[in-house]
């Protein structure tokens, strides 16, 4: 269905909002090894389309919904995009505030049940998509992990390559040719988690989503503290301290005079 023919009552028009506070077909091809020669190179080709869709390290994929006991107590502000209020469901205990923080875009909404949607499906009914921006105000400086969370909730027959597009944050690419699609079909979440940002003494956080093809779009975007060192950062200071260690070790037999530089043996006797 395209997002021009959704009825009425599902496509909102949203204006500028400034915020005061916070079907698979399966085939057997055992009987012909071409085609599973293909079919394995096929795999291998969407994998590392998907490798190159992040563009950060540290960042992953998730091919299901949110679950809360895999959540830490970490998380600054949990926005529903296209949609309200999202009270504790089930099993979680995250609250989820209504859309906002956003600039143009509008609404999408669904009655169709998401597979695999974790502790709140709900959040994945709903989107924002078109032209738009959340601007998040007031974050103390430091650094910060977002989450984003996508549903192809529109385009439920595919094909591929119906909706691409790039996600920024900061300026910084951090997601480029996102297909939802192409990943895990329709009406199922994807999830892209732990994109590390450093908020600056203007205490911003922007996430601009850019058209490749058709009309971006997100269902839901969460923002937690930053509690361990990035990995890179956490290496680099492994090997200093292991390269500190070997010179400590060094046992020294002569020491330079301060006053002309002579190197002077210490007798080991």
């Amino acid at each position: 269905m395209a997002e021009s023919q959704f009825p009425n009552s599902y496509l909102q028009h949203s204006k500028f909002l400034t915020p005061n506070s916070w079907s698979c077909s399966f085939f057997n091809y055992e009987e012909d090894p071409k085609s599973s020669m293909n079919s394995e190179y096929e795999n291998e080709h969407e994998e590392d389309e998907v490798d190159s869709t992040l563009c950060l390290s540290g960042s992953k994929l998730i091919t299901s919904g949110f679950i809360s006991s895999k959540f830490k107590d970490n998380a600054v502000m949990f926005v529903n995009a296209g949609g309200g209020t999202v009270k504790k469901e089930g099993t979680s205990t995250v609250d989820v505030c209504g859309d906002s923080f956003f600039e143009g875009g509008d609404v999408l909404k669904t009655n169709e049940s998401i597979d695999d949607g974790g502790d709140m499906p709900s959040i994945y009914q709903s989107a924002r998509f078109g032209n738009f921006t959340y601007r998040f105000n007031e974050f103390p400086p430091g650094d910060y992990l977002v989450d984003l969370h996508f549903a192809e909730i529109v385009h439920t027959n595919g094909p591929k390559g119906m909706r691409v597009f790039d996600v920024f944050i900061l300026e910084d690419k951090v997601l480029s040719e996102l297909d939802i699609y192409s990943i895990v079909g329709a009406n199922k979440p994807l999830q892209v988690v732990d994109i590390r940002v450093t908020v600056g003494e203007d205490r911003v956080i922007i996430i601009r989503f850019e058209r490749v093809c058709g009309s971006p779009i997100v269902n839901g975007i969460c923002i937690k503290r930053a509690t361990e060192l990035p990995a890179r950062l956490a290496n680099l200071l492994i090997l200093l301290s292991s390269k500190l260690d070997k010179v400590s070790q060094v046992k020294c037999d002569y020491f330079i005079c301060n006053n002309c530089d002579a190197e002077m043996e210490i007798s080991s006797g």
